[in-house]
C-alpha cells in the first residue's frame, strides 16, 4: 500500500511540474511572438507602442530572475530606444541592469552600463555616457568579449568626435576598425569608414574624408538586409555632400544630396536624415545664388524638424535662414531667425552654433553690435575652456575607473583571503567545542572564555583591515594632490577671464585713439600685472595641501554611506562640521566611530525599511555629536533594548567614554544620539 502511495507523489509531483514548465514556455511564447510582430517594418509607431505594452506587461508577470527575462528586458529597452523614447528606454534599461546585477550575469551589466550610457549620449550629456561607457568597457574586459567591447570603445569614440577632440578620435575610431575587419563585422566597418570621415571633415582635410565615404558607400549593399539600410545609405550622400560644401564644390555637394533624396522614399530614410539633406542641399543652392529654391527647402525642412523636437536641427534651419535672408538683404528677417537660432542654442547648450548666430549677429545687428560681439568673444572663450575641461574629465574617468578596479580588486583578494582564514578557524573552533563538549561537559565556562578570545581576535582582524582601508585611502589622496598641483599648473599659465576682461575694455581703441582714451587704455594694461600676481597666487594656494590633510576620514565616512546606500537603494544625507580635525582624534576612535555607523546601517537595512537616512557629525564645544536618524518604521526599545546590534553600539560608546541614546516610535523612524569627548 506505501509503495502506491509513493507512486503517486511522485507521479504527481512530475505532472505539477510539467504543467508549470508549460506554462512558463507558453508565457515566452507569448512574449516572443509580440517582439516578432513589433519587428515588422510596416507597422505603424502606434501599433508598435501598442505592443510594446503588451510586452511589459507580460513581462511584469515573470515570478523568477531568469536569463530569458533579462533578455527580454533589453530587447524592450531597444523597442524604446528605436521609437525614440528615451526615457521609457532608461528605465527598462536600469530595471534590465538592476535584474542583471542581482543575478550576478556579469554579461548583462555590462550590456546595461553600455544602454544607460546610449541614453545619456542621446541626451548630449557627454560626460556621464562616457562614465558609463567606460564601466561598461572595463567589464567586457575582464569578460574577454571582444565583439561587445568593440561596440563600447566605438561609442566612446563618437563622444570624442563629438567633443571635436579629432585627433584622438581618429585614433579610437582606427583601432575599432581593425577589430572590426578581424570580426567581419560589416556594419561596424560601414559607422568606422563613416564616422572618420566626419573627423577628416573636422580636421579640414575634406579630401580624404571623401575616401572614406566612398569606402562605407562601397560596402553599404552588403547591409541590404538591416532595416535601417536605407537610412545608412542616405546619410553616407549626406555627409559626402556635406564634405563638397567644405570644399566650396556646391555643385558637386548638390548631386550627392539629391542622391540621397531621390534612391528611396522620404519615409525609408527617417525624417531627421530627410530634413538634413533637404537643409544642406538648400545651403548648398544659398551659395549658387539660387535663392527661392533655398527658401522654400529651408522652410520646409524647419517645419518637419520642429515637428520631431530635433532642436540641434531646428537651430541649424534658423542660421540657414538668417544667413539666407542676408543675401537676399532683408536684415529684419536675418535678426529674427539668428536670435530665435542663438536663443535655442543658448537654452540648450548648442555653443558652437550660439557662437555662429552671435557672430553673424554682430555684423548686422548695429543697434547691439558692442553687446553681442563682447558675448560673441566670452563664449568663445569658453567654449574653449570646456572643450579644455571635458577633454580633461573624459581622462580623469578613465584614470579613476581604473584605480577603483585596482581597488576593488584588492580589496576582494583580502576580503577572500579573510573569508579563507575565518572557515578555517569556525571549522577549528567547532571541532575544538564539539571535542570540549564530548570530554568536558562540565567545564563549559572555558568554552565560553575561548570563544570571547575569538571575538577579541575577530575585533583586532577588523581594526586591522580598517588601518589598511586608512592607508589605501592616503594613497588615493596623494594621487588626487599630483592631479592638483597639474591643474594648478595650466591655471597659472592659461588664459584667465580677467585678461579677456582687460582685452575688451582695450577693444575701443579700435574704435577710438584720442590722447584722452589711450591715457585711460593705459590703466588697463597696467592690470595685466596684477593678474599675473593673482595667478601665482591661486597657483600657490593650489599646491597646499591642508585640503586632503582634512577631509581624509570624512572622505572615508562618505564612501561608506554611498557604496551601502546605492546597495540597498536608500536615500542619504550627510551634514558634517568642517572644523572638525580628524587627524586630533584617536584612530581607535574613529574605528569605534566607524563600526557605529556600519551597524547603524546593517540595521537600517535589514529593520528599518527606511528610504531617507541622516547622519549629522557635529563639534560642540568640548564634545563630538553624532546623530544618525531614519524614516523608517521603528522599534519599541523596551523589547529590543538587549539586542546585540544595540549592544555592540553601546559597548563601543562606552570604550570611547562616550553616552549612547536610542530614541525610536512606532512607524516614525529611529534616532540615535551619540556623544563623545573632543
Amino acid at each position: 500500500m506505501n509503495k502506491y502511495k509513493y507512486l503517486l507523489i511522485l507521479f504527481l509531483t512530475l505532472f505539477l511540474f510539467s504543467c508549470k514548465n508549460e506554462a512558463e514556455m507558453d508565457h515566452d511564447l507569448k512574449i516572443k511572438k509580440y517582439l516578432d510582430s513589433s519587428n515588422t517594418p510596416n507597422s505603424s509607431k502606434k501599433d508598435k507602442e501598442k505592443d510594446i505594452h503588451i510586452i511589459e506587461n507580460e513581462l511584469q508577470k515573470s515570478i523568477h530572475n531568469t536569463s530569458s527575462l533579462r533578455e527580454n528586458y533589453f530587447k524592450l529597452a531597444g523597442k524604446y530606444y528605436n521609437l525614440g523614447d528615451s526615457e521609457n528606454y532608461l528605465r527598462v534599461s536600469r530595471l534590465a541592469f538592476q535584474l542583471s546585477k542581482k543575478a550576478k550575469d556579469s554579461a548583462n551589466i555590462a550590456r546595461g552600463y553600455h544602454y544607460i550610457g546610449d541614453y545619456y549620449y542621446l541626451n548630449f550629456k557627454n560626460d556621464s555616457a562616457y562614465y558609463y561607457y567606460t564601466k561598461s568597457e572595463k567589464n567586457y574586459e575582464s569578460l574577454k568579449k571582444t565583439e561587445e567591447l568593440t561596440r563600447v570603445k566605438f561609442s566612446k569614440a563618437e563622444i570624442l568626435l563629438y567633443e571635436k577632440d579629432f585627433s584622438g578620435a581618429e585614433v579610437e575610431f582606427i583601432k575599432v576598425l581593425k577589430i572590426a575587419k578581424i570580426l567581419n563585422d560589416t556594419r561596424l566597418i560601414y559607422d568606422c569608414y563613416l564616422n572618420l570621415g566626419n573627423v577628416l571633415v573636422g580636421l579640414n582635410s575634406p579630401d580624404e574624408a571623401i575616401i572614406y565615404y566612398n569606402k562605407a558607400l562601397s560596402i553599404v549593399s552588403l547591409l541590404i538586409k538591416d532595416p535601417q539600410y536605407e537610412a545608412l545609405k542616405a546619410q553616407i550622400y549626406n555627409f559626402l555632400g556635406k564634405a563638397y560644401t567644405k570644399k566650396k564644390a556646391y555643385h558637386e555637394a548638390i548631386a550627392q544630396y539629391e542622391e540621397g533624396l531621390f534612391f528611396t522614399s522620404p519615409e525609408k530614410i527617417g525624417s531627421y536624415t530627410y530634413s538634413s539633406l533637404i537643409s544642406n542641399k538648400a545651403y548648398a543652392e544659398m551659395q549658387l545664388d539660387n535663392l527661392e529654391i533655398a527658401e522654400e527647402k529651408l522652410y520646409e525642412s524647419l517645419e518637419i524638424r520642429k515637428k520631431e523636437n530635433n532642436i540641434p536641427g531646428i537651430v541649424l534651419s534658423n542660421i540657414y535662414l538668417g544667413e539666407l535672408y542676408l543675401y537676399k538683404k532683408n536684415t529684419t528677417k536675418a535678426i529674427y531667425f539668428l536670435r530665435n537660432a542663438k536663443q535655442i542654442a543658448s537654452k540648450n547648450k548648442i555653443l558652437e552654433d550660439e557662437l555662429r548666430a552671435l557672430r553673424l549677429l554682430s555684423k548686422i545687428d548695429k543697434k547691439n553690435q558692442y553687446n553681442l560681439y563682447e558675448e560673441y568673444i566670452n563664449l568663445s572663450d569658453s567654449i574653449q575652456t570646456v572643450e579644455f575641461n571635458k577633454r580633461n574629465s573624459f581622462a580623469r574617468i578613465e584614470y579613476e575607473t581604473d584605480e577603483i578596479l585596482t581597488e576593488k580588486k584588492i580589496i576582494q583578494e583580502e576580503k577572500d583571503e579573510i573569508s579563507s582564514q575565518r572557515w578555517l578557524i569556525l571549522f577549528g573552533s567547532s571541532g575544538m567545542i564539539i571535542l570540549l563538549i564530548l570530554l568536558y561537559n562540565n567545564k563549559s565556562q572555558s568554552s565560553k572564555n575561548k570563544q570571547l578570545q575569538f571575538e577579541r581576535e575577530q575585533q583586532e582582524s577588523n581594526e586591522q583591515i580598517y588601518k589598511l582601508m586608512l592607508q589605501q585611502q592616503h594613497l588615493i589622496n596623494d594621487t588626487r594632490q599630483q592631479e592638483k598641483k597639474r591643474i594648478s599648473q595650466e591655471l597659472h599659465d592659461g588664459v584667465m577671464s580677467k585678461l579677456t576682461s582687460t582685452r575688451l575694455n582695450l577693444f575701443i581703441l579700435s574704435k577710438r585713439q584720442d590722447p584722452e582714451t589711450i591715457q585711460k587704455c593705459l590703466k588697463h594694461i597696467e592690470n595685466i600685472q596684477n593678474i599675473e600676481k593673482e595667478l601665482r597666487n591661486i597657483s600657490h594656494d593650489l599646491n597646499q595641501d591642508t585640503f586632503l590633510e582634512k577631509e581624509s576620514f570624512k572622505l572615508i565616512i562618505q564612501n561608506l554611506f554611498e557604496d551601502y546606500c546605492n546597495a540597498i537603494n536608500i536615500e542619504y544625507i550627510l551634514e558634517m562640521d568642517p572644523n572638525i580635525i580628524w587627524e586630533a582624534i584617536e584612530t581607535s576612535t574613529k574605528i569605534d566611530i566607524y563600526r557605529i555607523l556600519q551597524e547603524s546601517l546593517q540595521n537600517t537595512y535589514k529593520y528599518s525599511h527606511a528610504t531617507l537616512i541622516i547622519l549629522s557629525i557635529k563639534r560642540v564645544l568640548d564634545r563630538l555629536i553624532i546623530d544618525i536618524e531614519d524614516n523608517g518604521v521603528g522599534f519599541d526599545i523596551n523589547k529590543v533594548k538587549e539586542g546585540i546590534g544595540i549592544k555592540n553600539i553601546n559597548s563601543r560608546a562606552k570604550s570611547m567614554n562616550g553616552e549612547v541614546k536610542f530614541y525610536s516610535t512606532i512607524n516614525k523612524g529611529t534616532h540615535i544620539n551619540l556623544s563623545l569627548p573632543y
